[in-house]
């Protein structure tokens, strides 16, 4: 049977103690992300997106605008609304739901996107 020295006994229990009072490198990564964002949002916007515009596209816009009407509203209840009315004004997304047939009265989705940045600048559904 083979023993240890003192020295390397000491030496593993002084490993062990200081294990003990470490932060798990999850946290330290957290702790790393956090401090680099607080960092970054300090810089100007020009400098945080680097893809202008952020929407580029028809597609792009519409799933935008999806993923954010599907959250509030449910994904049925937007579906109804296809096709929408989509246009791209002077750097701005209007998307605009259809009353969904054989309805005259209702309400539908109108969301605003800003192209540049991503922006929801306006979001409603009308009654």
């Amino acid at each position: 049977m083979r023993r240890f020295s003192p020295i390397c006994t000491l030496g593993m229990i002084l490993l062990s103690a200081s294990a003990f009072g470490q932060q798990p490198a999850d946290q330290n990564r957290k702790q790393a992300r956090e401090k680099w964002l607080a960092e970054m949002l300090q810089e100007p916007v020009e400098r945080r997106i680097l893809v202008r515009p952020v929407i580029r596209n028809e597609k792009m816009a519409v799933a935008i605008a999806e993923a954010y009407a599907f959250s509030v509203y449910g994904e049925k209840q937007i579906k109804e609304q296809r096709p929408y009315h989509v246009e791209l004004i002077n750097g701005y997304w209007v998307i605009y739901g259809r009353l969904p047939e054989p309805y005259d009265v209702g309400g539908f989705l109108e969301i605003v996107l800003d192209a540049k940045d991503g922006r929801v600048v306006r979001f409603l559904h009308s009654k």
